[in-house]
């Protein structure tokens, strides 16, 4: 699944995408 993350660099955000990668999924993060 492709998704967007804003907030990517933030603690939660973090272990987001790390999950959201292990998982398989496509991501795009955004911050500011």
């Amino acid at each position: 699944m492709r998704l967007l993350v804003t907030g990517s660099n933030g603690f939660i955000g973090q272990e987001l995408v790390k999950r959201l990668l292990a998982e398989g999924h496509t991501l795009r993060t955004f911050d500011r």
